[in-house]
């Protein structure tokens, strides 16, 4: 079989954090098929997961869009959104961080 290649990783974090959704993200798979709409949730423990788009049957039953088929492919697909959302997150801070340096710099010397 061949390996999932994944691609062009976007991810939206939103603006407040409600029920431990962080935001949404998707991805090429494979250079053919875009797969979107996966949430990026954190547990009450911390640990960053991804959920699937599903449709809720009245009964209950969820009925996913699409999901990983075995733990090799969602651990490849975590650790590519995952590492993504690492990387925007350093680079968000980071922009902070510059930004209120400056805001100090300048207030200092007005």
């Amino acid at each position: 079989m061949k390996q999932l290649e994944i691609s062009n990783i976007r991810i939206e974090l939103l603006d407040s954090v409600k029920g431990g959704l962080l935001g949404f993200a998707s991805f090429r798979a494979n250079n053919g098929l875009l797969l979107n709409s996966i949430a990026i949730r954190e547990s009450r423990t911390g640990k960053l997961y991804l959920a699937y788009p599903a449709k809720i049957s009245p009964a209950g039953r969820e009925f996913f869009y699409f999901n990983p088929t075995n733990p090799k492919m969602a651990g490849t697909i975590d650790e590519a959104i995952l590492s993504k959302l690492e990387q925007l997150t350093i680079t968000k801070q980071s922009l902070g961080r510059a930004c209120n340096e400056r805001k100090e710099v300048l207030h200092n010397n007005v």
